[in-house]
């Protein structure tokens, strides 16, 4: 993996005060794969997903990837609108031990079918169970994928709010 870091800073969007533009209106398709995690934990987390400010003209589905087959996950997710779908129904090999690939992997398949192409305006992000989107999440990294054609992947660290106020208290 080579790394060459992209040090751009956003464009605002004059039309959208705190709002960024990027060159293409990309689809954003959140996953979040879940086995046993608490309903509570998982709704905290496609919560912050949706609720996180998009870059203009961008769009995004969150898609809770349930192993689990947990009823009151799926119940949760066809109460909680169009934008999040619930996905399950793999069946989990005895002893299996890459779970979480296996299960990413099953949902990748529903949403792009092996047999159509992938639009090039559409980017995947996965968050954990418990991995709780800034408020800015997307319009952090979304931009970064505006660098080039040899872009093809934006890692971002996970920060505890502690750490992040340790942080800005030190400037």
């Amino acid at each position: 993996i080579v790394a060459d870091p992209v040090h751009e800073a956003p464009r605002p969007d004059p039309d959208n005060p705190g709002l960024v533009l990027v060159d293409h209106p990309y689809h954003i398709r959140v996953l979040v794969p879940v086995y046993k995690e608490s309903l509570e934990i998982v709704t905290k987390t496609i919560s912050a997903a949706l609720a996180a400010a998009l870059p203009a003209g961008c769009g995004r589905t969150v898609y809770l990837c349930d192993d689990g087959r947990d009823p009151a996950k799926r119940r949760w997710c066809e109460a909680a609108g169009p934008e999040v779908v619930y996905v399950s129904g793999r069946t989990r090999k005895p002893g299996e031990m890459n779970g979480k690939s296996c299960n990413l992997n099953n949902c990748l398949s529903h949403i792009y079918p092996p047999d159509l192409a992938i639009p090039p305006a559409e980017l995947t992000c996965i968050f954990d169970a418990d991995q709780v989107a800034n408020p800015d999440f997307f319009l952090k990294t979304v931009p970064l994928f505006d660098a080039g054609d040899d872009v093809g992947m934006v890692l971002s660290p996970q920060v505890r709010k502690r750490e992040r106020e340790r942080e800005s208290a030190w400037g």
